[in-house]
């Protein structure tokens, strides 16, 4: 909400929103650099964000993604400003901060184990090792762009959607992408691929999906094996969507 005399209204720009397991708590990540914590459960009194519980701050950049680790009430914040936030909403405390990209975060996502993963505008992603203080580094190559999106399929196994249409299949134990379906949505009017900008996974199964310009949901099969022929992305089909 603004006041009518408000001439610049981009600080209150929601960028992401997170839901715990447990149907409690709604993150959400403003272009401010704020955190908020909404109590769904809580019953609202009609007055604006009576559910609002708590507001971290601390962030320098806008916050862009947010992702709370399997059945916990673990919370992470990805931002403009190249850092990851921690939280653990139990007390309602920020934990620690997490530091190594070099340009600004766009997406991150957890499962079960503390080990968020995490993509950049420094076309890396990284799996951060809470316990250890490290992180790894895993790198899709020169001709590969920037990764919008990141999603964990398995606590060592995610899978990355690419600004110049390219859908990457990775393994925590590989530096290197395992498997990577180029134009997978298609090509631009210019001959480009279709940047993809969202995807998806069935967390603990081989299920993913993946959005962008061309008007379909795509989703795919994610062969996680042993050997190098055992794994894969496998078109298994495609709903037709107006827009994005």
């Amino acid at each position: 909400h603004w006041k009518k005399t408000d001439v610049n209204r981009s600080g209150g720009q929601v960028l992401a929103v997170a839901c715990s397991d447990d149907g409690r708590y709604a993150a959400v990540g403003k272009r401010d650099a704020t955190v908020s914590i909404f109590d769904i459960r809580a019953r609202s009194n009609g007055r604006q964000n009576s559910n609002l519980v708590h507001k971290f701050e601390g962030h320098k950049g806008a916050v862009t993604s947010l992702a709370f680790r399997t059945q916990s009430l673990q919370l992470f914040s990805a931002s403009e400003d190249r850092c990851i936030r921690h939280y653990n909403l139990n007390d309602m405390l920020y934990m620690e901060t997490l530091y190594g990209h070099q340009f600004g975060v766009t997406a991150i996502d957890c499962h079960r184990r503390e080990r968020p993963i995490s993509v950049g505008r420094d076309r890396t992603a990284r799996a951060w090792k809470l316990a250890e203080d490290t992180h790894l580094i895993f790198r899709g190559g020169s001709k590969i762009q920037n990764a919008d999106c990141v999603s964990v399929l398995k606590d060592d196994w995610f899978v990355t959607g690419h600004e110049d249409g390219h859908m990457s299949l990775w393994m925590a134990e590989k530096k290197k992408a395992v498997a990577t379906t180029e134009q997978a949505h298609g090509l631009t009017s210019a001959g480009q691929g279709n940047g993809i900008l969202s995807v998806a996974t069935l967390q603990g199964s081989n299920v993913a999906a993946s959005g962008s310009s061309n008007g379909w949901l795509r989703f795919w099969k994610a062969r996680t094996g042993k050997t190098l022929k055992e794994r894969g992305l496998d078109p298994l089909c495609q709903i037709p969507l107006h827009g994005y």
